[in-house]
């Protein structure tokens, strides 16, 4: 009996994805010797068909959590990373302004993924592999104002000893709160102006941030970044606040749903609240 060659050909870039982990297209060209449109295809079918996923801040393939035996579901952000991919990308081009998904980490937070590289307007696109602040961060800000009381307490509790630079004095406990309830009133959080990671002309960017609820109290949180001087928060809240926050539910609905392999966005979105 004959064998099908093309699901040889798919079979055998799997088990690379499998055993070398994350892989650019340059890549799995090269160790398969297939030619490269037929990588392409291959790559994009199992694509489509929720088997693997190509990184939207790195550009490289790997298997979805789900199909990937070394990570399996262990790891709680690996599906998170793959779902989000998505839906920053979509938002991105609705809105053309870049956007962050992170979680909080060993006193930082994490950025998991991002539309930077798709953004066409350009600020800081290596924040993969920096520790993002927590108290002056948007993100940080809606983890904090989101997450439930006992993750918050232990939040705070690592930041003196885990956190740097700013994250280790932390306000008077009554200011905190007051902001946090400010921030849960109207809907989403806003960086603090002026605040950078490690260039300067960081702090020439703003950003708002929503929460993204993963479940027992635990929550994520998506942002939008843009440049200060090119509009000033309460219009930018006013033009994009509900498509941010229509992309955080949206990814809460499919982490809610397993098997689901695409997104959509609401016609008609609306404010983020709890």
């Amino acid at each position: 009996m004959k064998r099908i060659a093309s699901l040889e050909r798919g079979l055998l870039v799997m088990d690379f994805l499998r055993r070398s982990g994350p892989m650019s297209l340059a890549e799995v060209t090269q160790r398969s010797g297939l030619p490269k449109p037929t990588v392409l295809r291959i790559l994009r079918t199992l694509a489509a068909a929720g088997v693997a996923h190509q990184g939207l801040a790195d550009r490289l393939w790997r298997l979805s959590p789900q199909n990937n035996p070394a990570t399996g579901n262990d790891d709680p952000d690996a599906r998170l990373t793959e779902i989000a991919g998505v839906m920053l990308d979509a938002l991105c081009r609705k809105v053309l302004w870049p956007s962050d998904i992170g979680v909080y980490r060993d006193g930082a937070i994490q950025v998991l993924e991002n539309s930077r590289r798709m953004s066409p307007f350009l600020v800081n696109r290596d924040v993969i592999s920096q520790r993002i602040h927590v108290l002056p961060s948007a993100m940080g800000r809606a983890i904090l104002a989101w997450s439930s009381a006992d993750i918050r307490e232990r939040i705070l509790s690592e930041l003196p000893v885990l956190g740097g630079g700013i994250d280790r004095a932390l306000p008077p406990a009554a200011d905190l709160d007051a902001s946090l309830a400010r921030i849960r009133a109207r809907g989403y959080a806003a960086r603090q102006k002026g605040y950078f990671v490690s260039i300067p002309r960081e702090g020439r960017v703003m950003a708002i941030a929503v929460p993204v609820d993963l479940g027992q109290g635990r929550v994520a949180a998506v942002n939008l970044s843009w440049v200060a001087s090119a509009m000033t928060e309460t219009d930018f809240v006013g033009r994009h606040l509900d498509e941010l926050s229509a992309t955080a539910r949206h990814i809460e609905a499919a982490l809610r749903d397993t098997d689901s392999t695409a997104i959509s966005v609401p016609a008609n979105p609306g404010k983020y609240q709890k």
